[in-house]
């Protein structure tokens, strides 16, 4: 079954009650935070949750984010078990130029279900209708820091949205951007200040079909 199949039958068994809750504990939820070492050297960054299927959690993240090299090491946390480091490993490249990679973590080893993730709010938030950007990564190491403001698109090109936004720093790729509803609207490929870039939610769920 292909990834948006999987996504659109959780959204139909979930329905929405979690969008009625607080957006920042409810994007909290989905984005899972990554570390990877190769010979004595880390990248970290975050990851989005997008699917929960045969008995894998399924995350997708920034490419450079993520080696799949035979000594890497790479470890995923996730929001409603704080304190815990999970072994993730790197699936196959994807067939695309995005710096897009997914990565998995088995569900025995982490024990979370699927009503542990607010897979509705991955559907796509309409960025015309949206007012505020809120963005949540591993910025300078801090595991999910959230940043808020104004939403001010200065950038938008196949695929790509670039959006203004001070005060983010390295660590941030992979992570997720959200609007004031808590919908997602990219995932950031690069947190270089004042602005993020990501791969918009359309785009992205359609790379994961």
């Amino acid at each position: 079954m292909c990834y948006k199949k999987l996504l659109l039958l959780m959204v139909l068994c979930l329905g929405f009650a979690s969008a009625q809750t607080e957006y920042s504990e409810e994007v909290k939820r989905l984005v899972v935070m990554l570390e990877n070492e190769v010979g004595g050297e880390y990248e970290i960054g975050a990851g989005i949750v997008f699917a929960l299927a045969r008995n894998r959690i399924y995350i997708a993240t920034a490419s450079h984010v993520v080696d799949a090299e035979d000594d890497a090491k790479l470890t995923a946390k996730f929001w409603q078990l704080p304190g815990e480091t999970f072994e993730a490993s790197v699936l196959a490249p994807l067939d695309t130029s995005l710096d897009m990679s997914v990565v998995s973590v088995r569900v025995e080893d982490v024990g979370l279900k699927l009503e542990d993730f607010p897979f509705e709010l991955l559907t796509g938030g309409d960025i015309e209708t949206s007012e505020k950007v809120i963005s949540v990564g591993q910025g300078s190491g801090r595991p999910w820091v959230t940043l808020e403001q104004d939403l001010n698109v200065i950038g938008k090109e196949p695929g790509i949205l670039e959006v203004q936004f001070s005060g983010v720093s390295q660590g941030e790729s992979g992570g997720g951007i959200f609007n004031e509803r808590g919908e997602l609207l990219g995932l950031i490929i690069s947190d270089a200040p004042p602005a993020l870039r990501a791969i918009d939610a359309e785009t992205l769920l359609t790379t994961l079909e």
